[in-house]
């Protein structure tokens, strides 16, 4: 997708508040016009592949005259995701327009993680100015209110203009500095997470001989994401499982490559997000089916080969 984007504006606009049924995950929380008209585009595109939620805001709605109302100008920045990688591809998808819009009130639904601002969520929100977001909890007055397009669209599409808000990103977490090593090649690594079912029980067998090929290998969970921000901007090539650690590649250079490795969950195919990912970061990505001896146990010399050969094909269009 990468068509011009949109802002509408609305002259007083109502929010309803953010509902929803469990465990049927249907959910309620958009944005109606001073008439009580949906504004499609502050929906969130759900229950589209496999995508397990589902909108039921109906098309129109009478509010109480009593409703909160905030005064002056807001902007709209749909769902609050307090997922890592739900964060990172549909929350910041409408931060483009923060570039086009100032002076402005920002404002979010929540969605079912919760409503909750968590730490990962700081550098992005430093990065454009946002001290307070305005959380939507209840039906709300306001009156004026931005609705900017949101460039991701789960399961289906993305906008290549969303990878120049992670270079945004990435330059202001770059202004504070490094500290530690970094590497042109990382790994990414599920191996410290002792609960994770994904996991396979020869894992450390793998990242063995991952080193061996150049890899560095990293733990997401034991680095801040100012540095695993830096970390992956200071890399080429990144290798790992499919999952939110790994769509951390947008904030590597455009033309950089993501290898990934097929697990129990999409053993012969590439999940969808990590695909859109890559295409509107305009990165290189390869997929490498699950290769396994049984169902824990992986055969980690056929897949060590897929890498290396991976590694071998692609790295002279890399400029090393």
């Amino acid at each position: 997708m990468d068509t011009p984007l949109s802002i509408v504006f609305e002259r007083g606009a109502y929010a309803s508040a953010f509902k929803v049924a469990r465990p049927s995950y249907e959910i309620e929380g958009a944005i109606y016009n001073r008439h009580g008209v949906l504004v499609p585009s502050s929906q969130r595109l759900s229950g589209v592949k496999g995508d397990r939620v589902f909108n039921i805001d109906p098309p129109n709605r009478e509010f109480s005259p009593d409703v909160k109302r905030l005064p002056g100008r807001s902007i709209y920045l749909g769902h609050l995701m307090g997922h890592y990688g739900h964060f990172l591809t549909e929350t910041t998808s409408t931060f483009w327009a923060l570039a086009v819009a100032q002076n402005v009130r920002p404002v979010m639904h929540p969605f079912i993680f919760g409503a909750e601002i968590k730490s990962f969520m700081k550098p992005f929100f430093e990065a454009y100015g946002i001290q307070d977001v305005h959380i939507i909890e209840e039906d709300t007055f306001f009156e004026e209110l931005l609705v900017p397009e949101r460039t991701f669209r789960v399961n289906t599409s993305g906008h290549e203009e969303q990878k120049n808000v992670f270079d945004h990103v990435r330059a202001h977490v770059s202004k504070s500095g490094w500290i530690g090593a970094t590497s042109s090649m990382l790994f990414v690594s599920r191996g410290k997470l002792d609960d994770d079912p994904r996991n396979f029980k020869n894992g450390d067998e793998l990242e063995a001989e991952i080193e061996k090929l150049g890899f560095q290998i990293i733990y997401p969970e034991q680095h801040d994401i100012n540095d695993q921000i830096r970390m992956f901007a200071n890399c080429r090539i990144v290798c790992g499982f499919p999952g939110s650690a790994l769509h951390s590649s947008v904030f590597m250079d455009r033309g950089s490559l993501v290898i990934e490795l097929g697990d129990n969950r999409s053993p012969n195919n590439r999940l969808w997000n990590q695909i859109a990912c890559d295409e509107l970061s305009l990165q290189k990505g390869i997929f490498i089916p699950l290769m396994v001896r049984t169902d824990s146990i992986l055969d980690v010399a056929r897949t060590i080969k897929a890498i290396s050969e991976a590694l071998a094909s692609e790295k002279l269009n890399l400029a090393f």
